[in-house]
């Protein structure tokens, strides 16, 4: 009966330490004064610092040719990939970060923590190249697509909803840009010309960001007047490697918004962070090393990965969450009729 109960009381603290651990990076970040380019607002966030193992990037341990990413096998499996970290650093893969090559485009669901040396292991993907199912040649191993995933196709990939909805995400992702693809590859709105000149304005007003806000590890993204992403690096150099993907990946999805939004308040992101750090986050498998924490809360869905020596990344996604943030200046008239209010009858 003791060791019912004890059992009893250390699973209930481990749900409850689940739970609060991403909650406390949340709660604890300051939101300081945005920045702005067309249609894309970004609130810069400061958070607890923290200071993990010096690692590589995807991009680096590939220029390095420390890093193997291939197929599981010849004829491959279109939601598992296997990555080999062959180098004396650890490596951190962010979840959406585009692998191009082998027999389709993929990305990863989960962010990954690949320690030195750390033999094969098997890792979770989504397609994001629908019509092609071969190799180009003699290409058998995957290449960096010098890219991380759209918002909605990050959070489609994140969602638990399958790969359909990737699938779909990409499709709505090439429509709304007005791209075609034979084979349906996310890749090529990155590399549609008319498009690709448009993100290389708003990657260059917003690319000196972390060097504006020396303090800055994560920022909200504002699209439309409502946060639809966070991204928390509590280790600064993760953020700082990865910030022009970044900046491209949010500005890809701010194409076609309005560019005349009212940026919001502080007081109105800080709610948002703290509306998320009320949910309930669960502990997840990792093939890497760390703890994974993941969130599904409606139209959010988040992730943590915690390493032995502190945060690696937290992300929140709320690209398919369509409710808006509550107005520092409340209309008295319900949303749906917000654009036509009424008159008084004449007499």
């Amino acid at each position: 009966m003791r060791i019912s109960r004890l059992l009893f009381v250390l699973l209930l603290g481990l749900a409850c330490w689940a739970r609060s651990r991403p909650a406390r990076w949340l709660e604890d970040c300051e939101v300081q004064s945005s920045r702005r380019s067309g249609s894309l607002i970004l609130h810069p966030l400061v958070g607890g610092r923290e200071s993990l193992p010096r690692c590589r990037s995807l991009d680096s341990a590939l220029m390095q040719e420390e890093i193997v990413v291939r197929e599981v096998r010849e004829e491959g499996d279109v939601n598992r990939l296997v990555v080999e970290n062959r180098g004396d650093r650890p490596i951190f893969i962010m979840a959406g970060e585009i692998l191009s090559g082998a027999r389709q485009d993929r990305v990863l669901k989960n962010d990954l923590w690949l320690p030195a040396d750390s033999g094969e292991v098997t890792v979770a993907v989504y397609c994001v190249e629908h019509g092609r199912w071969g190799y180009k040649g003699d290409r058998r191993k995957f290449e960096s697509g010098g890219s991380i995933s759209n918002l909605r196709v990050r959070q489609a990939a994140m969602s638990e909803a399958g790969q359909g909805a990737v699938w779909d995400s990409v499709a709505e992702t090439q429509k709304a840009n007005g791209v075609a693809s034979p084979s349906g590859a996310l890749m090529v709105v990155y590399e549609d010309g008319r498009l690709s000149r448009r993100l290389d304005n708003v990657v260059a007003d917003l690319r000196e960001m972390p060097e504006d806000y020396p303090e800055m590890n994560g920022v909200a993204v504002q699209i439309d007047e409502r946060i639809v992403a966070v991204d928390l690096f509590p280790d600064r150099r993760l953020l700082v490697s990865l910030w022009p993907k970044l900046v491209r990946s949010y500005a890809l999805e701010s194409l076609g918004s309005d560019s005349h939004q009212s940026v919001l308040s502080r007081p109105q992101v800080e709610r948002f962070l703290n509306e998320a750090a009320t949910t309930s986050w669960s502990l997840s498998d990792t093939p890497g090393r760390g703890d994974l924490y993941s969130m599904h809360d409606g139209g959010l869905d988040g992730q943590a990965l915690q390493e032995p020596e502190g945060l690696a990344h937290l992300q929140i996604l709320g690209w398919h969450n369509r409710r808006k943030p509550v107005r520092t200046d409340p209309s008295p008239w319900p949303p749906a009729i917000d654009l036509v209010k009424p008159t008084r009858p004449r007499r």
